[in-house]
């Protein structure tokens, strides 16, 4: 089975060493890399180079999303352009096992048509461990499709053509798009799956603070993290709402979308 890892990009410095050092040492080799890139304009042809002279099959793209960070419109055009059956996404600034995509495969080979993995963030010396790992109420039902995070997750890009890819009504960084395309994978009844083992490690270093991040916006939180304030705002129904606010419409308690609920 051929996978597709998509990564999407706005750093200053995306971790293109740590990601490839991971492809390389995949035990999988039957593997593309594709970067979408808000930069691309502004990298050398160095990355393009080494993967070349190492053998990885690497498709370097320019992100034309609207001004501001719109992951979906990103993550959407590299799952278009992907030749593999399987998608892997992941974020920047993230390494993996050399087992990881192998394990993807053989969960996929399963029948499984999407699948969220798990993450630790590495700060400093230590590894914040992914909370959905303690949660009691984890199972493979509706409680992942609520929890489907885009620093980590697979699926097939027939499940991604079903459910017509990621709403790019979700157009800012933390836009919550994956938890929502997550919400449509489960009401279109495919199988998905929680499978913790399957874990990257994000690095949440000086590369990840927010004035590395080129989205043509300004933050007004510190370091890596962002204020309330700076959560992105969603075209819901013609007028702007929290992104949150999308997500409560999309839950079955509330109602079919279009039943009157503004």
């Amino acid at each position: 089975m051929k996978v597709s890892i998509v990564v999407i990009t706005a750093r200053t410095d995306p971790g293109f060493k740590e990601l490839a050092n991971s492809l390389l040492k995949s035990s999988h080799k039957e593997l593309e890399l594709i970067l979408v890139d808000r930069l691309l304009e502004t990298r050398t042809q160095t990355w393009s180079e080494a993967c070349k002279a190492a053998g990885i099959e690497f498709t370097h793209v320019k992100d034309d999303s609207p001004p501001g960070p719109c992951p979906s419109a990103a993550r959407n055009l590299g799952v278009s352009i992907a030749k593999g059956d399987y998608v892997i996404c992941i974020d920047d600034l993230t390494s993996f096992s050399n087992n990881l995509i192998a394990e993807h495969v053989t969960i996929a080979n399963l029948g499984f048509d999407a699948v969220c993995g798990s993450y630790a963030e590495r700060i400093g010396s230590t590894d914040k461990i992914d909370p959905r790992t303690l949660d009691p109420q984890q199972s493979h039902g509706k409680w992942i499709s609520q929890r489907f995070y885009g620093m980590h997750m697979g699926f097939t890009k027939s499940a991604w053509e079903k459910v017509g890819g990621f709403d790019e009504a979700f157009d800012g960084a933390y836009g919550f798009e994956d938890c929502d395309f997550g919400r449509r994978l489960f009401r279109a009844g495919l199988a998905i799956g929680w499978f913790p083992r399957l874990s990257v490690v994000c690095f949440k270093d000086v590369r990840h603070d927010l004035e590395n991040l080129n989205v043509n916006r300004v933050y007004s939180g510190k370091g890596v993290e962002r204020s309330f304030t700076d959560e992105p705002l969603a075209n819901v129904y013609g007028s702007f709402k929290w992104k949150n606010d999308k997500l409560i419409i999309l839950n079955d308690k509330i109602g079919k979308i279009g039943s009157g609920n503004k």
